[in-house]
């Protein structure tokens, strides 16, 4: 169920969003909430909602949203905004990082989930729901109809409707729009896995029509140096802030090796143990997943994501444009560092990440303005997700002395 869903962040569009949230979130109580579902637009959205208080958790709220017109996206914010939900700036950020606000994949399959009555949620020992128990604008056909599309049916889906899928998803997958996004726009009940598997493969056809051509696409390296002398306790928390910080894209992979990458993976993070594991990646067009250099387990052959980023320990130099290396890995070319470097080097100054040097190439007005921006969104969270760390570890201990005085 998860591997059909991507995180979303609060600034980006949507066809479909699923948000998660509790009772502290909702700025104007809980029947707020309920009568902006219930009288939601319905010529704008299909809402469904549901509190999960059943359970030994924390009660919580899901709620399902679907744009009804096709050609237009929504933006997440203004659904927060009108619903009255407000996730809080550090307090909720470890909820998003979890998934709190992502697409719905397929939105009449999440709907079922939800109701717990799955054999994924049996097999779990979730309390199930029924349908009446939904907080939503639908009405009980309504419901009906959107409970029954998760049910795999052959006279859902026409063989001409599959036919344009098919022509239709190889065009997607060339312009790199999000797949679970295209196909939730034909609105199809009963999208069984054969034809799953067949529309994914026409769209990763598309992707490798581009590679092919050598498009190039809006991406970038970023090179984190680990400070001289860092302890392994620092260097951790830098792991894990940056793998937090890439949680702000729709799907993201960090991990020390190997890495499961898919054609729509926008990010990768990789943890470098060593010097010897510098990772000579400049590629900004569609590539060969072989051509990162790195083992991987996916099946898949391309890469079409945004930003790919790596770690490594602090080297000496002996200008600013030259590095000492030791290593004779066969992986990893070294040489382009005395010349031109393909990636933004950075490290981590006053508990801030800072880029201390740039590619030496030159760059459209488009390619320019997207690194800045994506770099800002990277630096602005992974600097209050170490922050927060930070603070956290600055714990005290209590003075039994004065706890009874």
């Amino acid at each position: 169920m998860k591997g059909d869903r991507k995180t979303l962040t609060p600034e980006d569009q949507f066809a479909t969003l699923a948000i998660t949230c509790y009772d502290e979130q909702l700025t104007k109580g809980k029947d707020y909430l309920y009568d902006r579902i219930q009288n939601a637009d319905k010529e704008k959205y299909q809402i469904i909602g549901i509190n999960h208080n059943k359970s030994r958790n924390k009660s919580h709220y899901h709620i399902l949203v679907r744009m009804l017109d096709n050609s237009k996206k929504g933006t997440v914010s203004t659904v927060l905004k009108e619903l009255g939900i407000e996730y809080r700036d550090k307090t909720d950020d470890d909820l998003l990082s979890k998934g709190a606000l992502e697409t719905c994949g397929y939105f009449s399959k999440y709907a079922v989930y939800l109701l717990h009555k799955t054999t994924e949620a049996i097999q779990g020992g979730k309390a199930p729901y029924d349908p009446d128990e939904y907080i939503t604008n639908l009405s009980s056909e309504d419901i009906s109809t959107v409970l029954a599309g998760y049910t795999p049916s052959k006279e859902a889906l026409t063989a001409s409707t599959r036919a344009n899928i098919v022509d239709k998803a190889r065009t997607a997958g060339y312009n790199l729009e999000n797949f679970e996004d295209f196909i939730e726009s034909f609105r199809i009940f009963g999208i069984g896995s054969t034809d799953d598997k067949k529309f994914r493969n026409s769209y990763i056809s598309g992707i490798n029509d581009r590679m092919y051509k050598n498009n190039r696409i809006m991406r970038f390296t970023i090179e984190v140096e680990y400070p001289e002398g860092i302890s392994e306790a620092s260097k951790k928390r830098i792991d894990d802030a940056l793998c937090k910080a890439i949680s702000v894209y729709r799907s993201s992979q960090c991990s020390h090796l190997p890495l499961r990458i898919d054609p729509f993976t926008e990010a990768i993070l990789l943890y470098s143990d060593s010097d010897d594991k510098m990772y000579d990646y400049r590629d900004i067009s569609c590539s060969r997943i072989t051509e990162l250099r790195i083992p991987i387990t996916s099946t898949k052959s391309i890469w079409a994501g945004k930003v790919f980023i790596f770690t490594h320990p602090y080297i000496p130099r002996i200008n600013p444009r030259i590095r000492i290396y030791t290593s004779k890995s066969d992986y990893f070319i070294f040489e382009h560092y005395k010349t031109n470097k393909d990636s933004f080097l950075c490290t981590i100054k006053n508990n801030k990440l800072i880029c201390i040097e740039q590619p030496g190439y030159e760059y459209s007005e488009d390619e320019y303005n997207f690194i800045l921006k994506e770099f800002k969104k990277l630096r602005d969270r992974f600097n209050e997700v170490l922050a927060d760390s930070l603070n956290a570890s600055n714990t005290l201990t209590i003075d039994l002395d004065e706890l009874n005085l």
